[in-house]
């Protein structure tokens, strides 16, 4: 439906970034039992997202877009739960790091990726 609206997806893309910020701050402290049960719900949304090339909400200037923050986030994201929850994590652990790598092989060097 929004497919296409540049100003909806901005404001989807927003939310999506401030759900992954939300998530960061409720597994900082420990791995609450919800969120390890529900690793496979998680995982592959934030896979998909990473992976996502939408040119409706990628920055057009030097300044970072929805897309790239959500990206920024993501990573944080994965690599909070890489460093301390590294079990539980293992199982995507191969398919985040292609994902991550192929993302910075086709990031330029525009300081809008600097986050």
């Amino acid at each position: 439906q929004h497919a296409t609206n540049k100003e909806a997806l901005k404001v989807i893309f927003g939310s999506l970034v401030l759900i992954s910020k939300i998530f960061y701050c409720l597994n900082y402290q420990d791995l609450p039992e919800f969120f390890e049960d529900n690793m496979a719900t998680w995982m592959p949304r934030f896979l998909e997202l990473l992976t996502l090339d939408n040119k409706l909400v990628a920055s057009e200037d030097d300044e970072p877009g929805v897309l790239e923050e959500l990206r920024s986030q993501i990573c944080d994201n994965i690599g909070l739960y890489a460093h301390k929850y590294e079990e539980e994590f293992q199982p995507y652990m191969q398919q985040f790091v292609t994902a991550v790598w192929n993302l910075l092989l086709s990031t330029g060097t525009e300081t809008k990726y600097d986050l």
